[in-house]
């Protein structure tokens, strides 16, 4: 596959004709195929990270301008590819969580991802989602086996709930 072209749509503006308005994009010298992609927003600082089949990670977190290509940066988690990649703003520190293939971690993000943190080496990772509540934030990664959880500190609870997992989504019902 070639470059990939990231863009920031105004869907609040969207039309019939013209579609919706695009008000910032990227184009970035990666290649790989794209496999999931998060958002956040920070104060004025918007975060992108983008997860590849080939292990890399490219994550933008930087005001939104124009043209973004200057302000993304990649990470290298190894040669497998990424699953899931959840953000957890926390403080005065912003977590970027991921499961690939291989691995389970996270990368703080607002030190260009220098702080690594690899939680957990597995195989046969099928799928994440991140549960935010009042006490803790998990992130929670699907194995045939069982719904595993994962905190900054490392693991957490898990859960003995046999089956492959395609889709784990939380919701938060208060």
């Amino acid at each position: 596959s070639g470059k990939i072209r990231v863009e920031v749509l105004n869907l609040a503006k969207l039309n019939k004709r013209e579609g919706a308005p695009c008000l910032a994009s990227a184009v970035l010298n990666q290649y790989g195929r794209v496999t999931t992609i998060r958002t956040c927003l920070i104060k004025e600082y918007l975060c992108i990270s983008i997860g590849l089949d080939n292990g890399n990670l490219l994550i933008h977190r930087s005001v939104m301008s124009s043209d973004m290509s200057s302000n993304f940066f990649c990470i290298s988690t190894g040669n497998c590819s990424i699953l899931g990649i959840e953000f957890l703003h926390k403080k005065e520190y912003l977590y970027l969580f991921l499961c690939s293939e291989e691995k389970v971690g996270f990368y703080n993000v607002l030190d260009n991802g220098s702080t690594e943190k690899n939680l957990e080496y597995f195989s046969t990772n099928s799928c994440s989602s991140i549960l935010h509540n009042s006490d803790n934030s998990f992130f929670l990664v699907g194995r045939e086996d069982a719904l595993y959880c994962f905190t900054i500190d490392g693991r957490g609870p898990c859960y003995a709930i046999g089956g492959k997992k395609k889709i784990i989504a939380c919701q938060d019902f208060l």
